[in-house]
């Protein structure tokens, strides 16, 4: 692979950046406004984390990167939900915008998976949750 252009996910997220913008240009008054530019910044770190998570020499540090595009996704959707609470957007461009960032998120965690599981085991991070230190079970807690 050349470069991050060549990537699903990143096509996919591009189209969810060019609908965003699209939907910000459409809102007005200040208040929303505010709200567009940060769904519109939101929409791009995405897409710069895809890029910078590609150009990484290990792969705990690519699939680190996509996890932080996955979370701003999730974050996306939220600024979504909160547009249609305040009627800025409507029920279909809010679903519009969940299916396209639920396609990518989709892509993302199978391109995640692929890396991590090309990593030895001996080298992967695992997260807090997964350490046997640190786990607990409901007979622990009593």
């Amino acid at each position: 692979m050349k470069n991050f252009e060549e990537l699903d996910f990143w096509k996919v997220a591009c189209e969810v950046r060019i609908f965003v913008v699209k939907i910000a240009g459409s809102l007005s008054s200040e208040e929303k406004c505010k709200f567009a530019h940060q769904i519109i910044k939101c929409s791009q770190s995405t897409l710069n984390n895809i890029a910078e998570g590609l150009e990484r020499f290990s792969t705990n540090n690519n699939a680190q990167f996509y996890r932080i595009g996955k979370g701003l996704f999730q974050e996306l959707i939220n600024y979504f939900t909160v547009a249609l609470d305040e009627e800025y957007i409507t029920r279909e461009q809010c679903e519009e915008i969940q299916e396209k960032i639920a396609r990518c998120i989709q892509i993302l965690n199978q391109d995640i998976n692929y890396l991590l599981r090309s990593i030895p085991m001996k080298f992967q991070k695992i997260s807090i949750n997964q350490h046997p230190y640190f786990r607990t079970t409901n007979n622990d807690i009593q």
